[in-house]
């Protein structure tokens, strides 16, 4: 449940003989959100709380009931939706004064804590001219509203997606990407970069231009003439940092610039990017998820990706002894450069894998290898650092498989080791660790379904378009 709604007091101002009542002393009652800074309503971002309360003193006499609320959101989500938590609430206050037919004054903060929540004092009279009486079916009503304002922010938003037209190994992540835009908006289109853009940007009119990967020069000048049009245009760099060097000759032509990697967010500011966030790839979990298997697909251990770089054909060769041990699956290109390949034939399966297949395999294996690439691959001439998870790192929580990966400096930012997903640091830690969860089945799922939960909420390519969305047009 993304938001939840909750009473948490009420005060009534009753008749009274008094003539007035205080300032100060009214701030007892609403003094949970006297330390709060940015205070709102209905009408504005710049609220005086005295002037609230001068409105609650000036109609004491009429019985008025002012009640306080809390909507809070899961943590990850405050990060998400921080730009709209204002709108979210008027929303929400707004279909409650029309559904119940009342008259509502209102005054809320944000608390950003702990439990981030967005504190709430209501008064109110209904249309029998009676104080309003807000119950638990009121709060639920508000709970449903506060979500359907939620899910709703962008769907009138149009949203060019510039497709690489490459079918490996991008056209997975495209579709899932392009999927997730149709879900949140109702006017998006995907193109490739191969077409005319100008041409469907006049016609389609977009609010928002989102282009993957961009490794096209002759691109990029159309993105220029596009930005003098008004439209807000985005790069989204999803081979960082490995083709940075291709990259940095085409980010500065747009206005934002989205890089899959922490580590190449302070060279893109370095030459003129101004505007430049960290926002990784993620999974679709109708693709990747948790499913019963053939036999075939069944293993101890499992890697599914190529076998290449020197970092990966090294640590591989130092446990190929191992692994003829157990039963193994290696699926992916290049495996026939393994040491001992003679060996490891009936072991590995040559070839591309789609991410279905790729998924048959997750759901088969006990153990999910999972190694990262060394910064210094392809082409990274200034060795900007490799400091982020790969997208294989939420595939494989996603199908709800437990992972063995080894350490990424951001890894602890989107999942926590020992309990919802394991690393290693050197060979002999691996063959350790393996052993250790062969052995510990109870353990193993444990960590599993703690790593499907997590990335269900939090990394999917619906949630990373959200962010995106909320940064552009924040």
């Amino acid at each position: 449940m993304s938001i939840r709604v909750k009473r948490t007091g009420s005060y009534r101002i009753l008749n009274t003989n008094k003539k007035s009542i205080s300032i100060k002393a009214l701030r007892n009652y609403i003094k949970h959100i006297e330390q709060q800074n940015g205070l709102f309503d209905k009408n504005g971002d710049h609220v005086s709380r005295n002037d609230f309360m001068k409105r609650v003193i000036g109609q004491k006499n009429q019985g008025i009931a002012a009640y306080k609320i809390a909507i809070s959101f899961r943590k990850h989500e405050v990060k998400e939706y921080k730009f709209h938590i204002k709108k979210i609430v008027r929303e929400m206050m707004g279909q409650y004064e029309q559904k119940n037919k009342v008259q509502m004054d209102w005054i809320g903060a944000f608390c950003e804590g702990k439990r981030p929540c967005c504190n709430i004092v209501i008064r109110g009279r209904t249309h029998a001219d009676k104080p309003v009486s807000i119950k638990k079916k009121n709060i639920e009503q508000m709970e449903y509203d506060a979500r359907q304002a939620k899910n709703s922010l962008y769907q009138n938003k149009r949203i060019l997606f510039v497709s690489t037209g490459i079918p490996f190994p991008y056209w997975p992540i495209e579709h899932s990407i392009a999927k997730a835009l149709n879900m949140i908006t109702h006017h998006s289109l995907t193109i490739n970069q191969g077409d005319d853009i100008l041409q469907v940007v006049q016609e389609f009119n977009p609010d928002l231009v989102i282009v993957l990967l961009g490794h096209n020069g002759y691109l990029a000048e159309k993105i220029s003439l596009i930005r003098q049009l008004g439209v807000k245009t985005a790069l989204w760099a999803t081979d960082d940092p490995y083709f940075i060097d291709i990259s940095k000759e085409v980010a500065t032509y747009y206005d934002y610039v989205f890089t899959i990697d922490t580590g190449c967010i302070g060279f893109y500011r370095s030459i003129g990017c101004q505007k430049v966030f960290h926002l990784p790839l993620a999974t679709d979990p109708e693709v990747f998820r948790p499913m019963n298997v053939a036999s075939s697909y069944c293993s101890d251990i499992c890697f599914v990706g190529s076998l290449y770089g020197a970092r990966r054909i090294a640590f591989f060769n130092s446990i190929s002894s191992y692994l003829l041990t157990k039963k193994v699956l290696l699926v992916g290109l290049y495996w026939d450069q393994i040491q001992n390949y003679s060996l490891f034939q009936d072991k590995i399966r040559l070839g591309w894998t789609p991410g279905e297949e790729a998924a048959r395999y997750y759901n088969g294996a006990k153990i999910v290898i999972n190694l990262h690439r060394e910064h210094n691959e392809n082409q990274n001439q200034f060795l900007v650092p490799a400091l982020s998870i790969n997208n294989r790192t939420f595939e494989v929580a996603s199908c709800g498989s437990f992972q063995l990966t080894d350490i990424r400096p951001d890894l602890h930012e989107f999942y926590t080791p020992g309990l919802e997903i394991e690393t290693f640091e050197n060979p002999d830690d691996f063959i350790n660790k393996i052993e250790y969860y062969l052995k510990n089945e109870n353990e193993r799922k444990k960590i599993e379904m703690n790593g499907l939960k997590r990335t269900l909420q939090e990394n999917t390519y619906e949630k990373r378009l959200r962010q995106l969305l909320d940064i552009c047009f924040s």
